[in-house]
């Protein structure tokens, strides 16, 4: 298993997830996130093969929070995203850039503006909570989506 290249992030997104959560973390990776949620959370991660946005691969079941770090950027079909998300829990915490997009080979470029209209077309009130920062990448907003 390779090790988590982003532990602040991480870090950064689990401060908005409930003591006591089952959570889905979608593009897992290593399963960094588990280790930093609190220890009443339930954790199940969803990568490679297994889910893939892009082919419509989504895990089956019902949580209480979905997580996606770092993932948004690679969607083909945001508005799809929004769909699956709102399916799977009542509460998603999302991060995204919207600065450098296209020059960093990113699938796609959303304005914080058409976030909300995506989200809000899947029945998702979506609201900035935070900001996750590094030198190495533009920074990052930490939504939280509710349906």
């Amino acid at each position: 298993m390779t090790p988590n290249r982003w532990p602040g992030r991480l870090a950064a997104v689990a401060l908005f997830v409930p003591p006591g959560s089952h959570v889905i973390d979608l593009g897992a990776g290593s399963g960094g996130l588990r280790e930093r949620l609190h220890p009443s959370c339930t954790y199940q991660g969803a990568d490679l093969p297994d889910f893939d946005m892009n082919r419509g691969r989504w895990p089956d079941g019902s949580y209480d929070v979905a997580v996606m770090a770092g993932v948004l950027e690679y969607a083909r079909y945001p508005g799809a995203v929004f769909r699956h998300l709102a399916r799977l829990a009542p509460l998603s915490i999302v991060t995204y850039s919207h600065g450098g997009r296209r020059d960093r080979l990113w699938t796609n470029d959303i304005s914080p503006d058409e976030l909300r209209a995506l989200a809000a077309k899947a029945g998702l009130a979506a609201e900035p909570v935070g900001t996750w920062r590094t030198p190495r990448v533009e920074p990052q907003t930490i939504w939280r989506l509710r349906r």
